[in-house]
């Protein structure tokens, strides 16, 4: 006796928006024309929510699993660097901060290795749908491409760019780390203002740069904006 196989459930290719909460009116947008029954809608409201928090859940655990290989690959950064939590707080130390070689670590670990493998999202959605038995709508997706005004470019799926969307969100929280001390620093791929010997020519920047920023006059450290948090009485 065989297992039957799972079904394959098939996704509109804008399902999910990577930088604006799930609504009843883009509900209404993905089922386009028709007489939706209010069951209908409110449940695939319901679907949808639960699939963008199942799929943003699985790609931070994926991203924060490959910044922590990668930092332990790196031979500069310490081989109890296990998890991205460890890598935050690695970071967090400004002894750190103030090394060249941790630096271009930390660099390789947040962004290196993903401007190196192009379409790293395209690869990780691919993974999600097969695993999860997701196949994304035809129609929808060349009603998307034919609708985009970028001449060329090719359109990423809804779940490819959630995938970025917590990439940078992950990049974030250790850029804050890296300014929870008053002598902390912004590592980014950002050129910062007054940068010394910039080409103002050059808009792009060239692959494999980095900037560090020093905590900005007037910004209060994230650890100390904590304490001043705790001693405000409500």
């Amino acid at each position: 006796m065989t297992s039957e196989q799972p079904q394959t459930k098939v996704i509109h290719f804008g399902a999910l928006p990577p930088t604006k909460h799930l609504t009843l009116t883009h509900v209404h947008q993905i089922l386009g024309f028709g007489n939706h029954s209010t069951d209908v809608i409110s449940r695939t409201l319901y679907d949808l929510r639960l699939l963008k928090k199942d799929v943003r859940e699985w790609a931070g655990n994926q991203i924060k699993s490959k910044m922590a290989e990668i930092a332990r690959a790196t031979g500069s950064t310490p081989q109890e660097i296990m998890s991205y939590s460890d890598l935050k707080e690695w970071w967090s130390d400004t002894t750190n901060q103030k090394n060249d070689e941790a630096k271009q670590s930390l660099y390789n670990c947040i962004y290196g290795f993903f401007e190196d493998n192009k379409g790293w999202e395209d690869e990780l959605e691919e993974l999600y749908m097969t695993k999860f038995h997701l196949q994304y709508n035809e129609e929808s997706k060349k009603t998307m491409q034919e609708q985009c005004r970028r001449k060329g470019y090719q359109l990423k799926g809804c779940i490819a760019r959630n995938i970025s969307m917590v990439k940078q969100e992950l990049v974030k929280q250790v850029q804050k780390a890296g300014r929870s001390d008053e002598d902390g620093v912004t590592l980014t791929k950002n050129k910062p203002k007054g940068t010394k010997n910039q080409d103002v020519n050059s808009k792009r920047r060239k692959k494999g740069e980095f900037y560090v920023k020093p905590l900005e006059e007037g910004h209060s450290p994230i650890k100390k904006r904590l304490e001043d948090k705790k001693k405000v009485k409500y």
